[in-house]
């Protein structure tokens, strides 16, 4: 839909609750007790922020927040921006897209202290067409996580082309961990 001249798309709002009757034991030291009630509240998701758009720029976010009847158990979010444009040159029509977005999650209640994780993902697509029956489209996903002494990185690109009926695909992938 159309919102101050954005296109807003990706919008959800949940809200969850998980209920706890039957005793159980939190710690392997403490006798069975009810733990508390577990409610979240989130605004669209990691996997589905929401966009704003206004062509070529755009933003996209999203936030959670977990807690109990004593407090914030966790937290997540994210925050990046978004680029899109399209174009023609002679025989062949394109559209190009990228993003860049940062995504925090906190947990707290956790055996080790509190847990913080940190990841910047970057999206990269594109396709292309010419004369109507070559088609070639080209995606990258890279994503660079932080989770206390581990550092982690992911990158993915797939490769598309078809001609008229025929199509060839490669996807390649690169996984690199690293620990203090």
């Amino acid at each position: 839909f159309k919102w101050l001249n954005f296109e807003v798309s990706n919008v959800a709002a949940s809200v969850g609750v998980g209920l706890y009757f039957l005793p159980r034991k939190l710690e392997a030291s403490e006798p069975p007790a009810v733990p508390d009630n577990l409610f979240t509240i989130r605004i669209a998701s990691a996997d589905k922020p929401i966009t704003l758009l206004a062509e070529p720029w755009g933003g996209i976010a999203h936030v959670g927040f977990n807690f109990t009847s004593r407090g914030l158990t966790g937290f997540q979010g994210s925050l990046g921006i978004v680029y899109r444009t399209e174009f023609v040159l002679g025989a062949a029509r394109g559209k190009c897209e990228g993003s860049v977005a940062g995504i925090f999650n906190y947990e707290v209640g956790v055996a080790d202290g509190p847990r913080y994780k940190f990841a910047l993902v970057l999206k990269l697509g594109g396709q292309a067409t010419i004369n109507g029956f070559i088609n070639v489209s080209l995606a990258l996903v890279a994503v660079g996580v932080w989770q206390g002494k581990l550092w982690s990185f992911h990158a993915e690109i797939n490769v598309r082309i078809k001609i008229s009926f025929f199509a060839v695909s490669a996807r390649f992938r690169f996984n690199y961990s690293l620990s203090e």
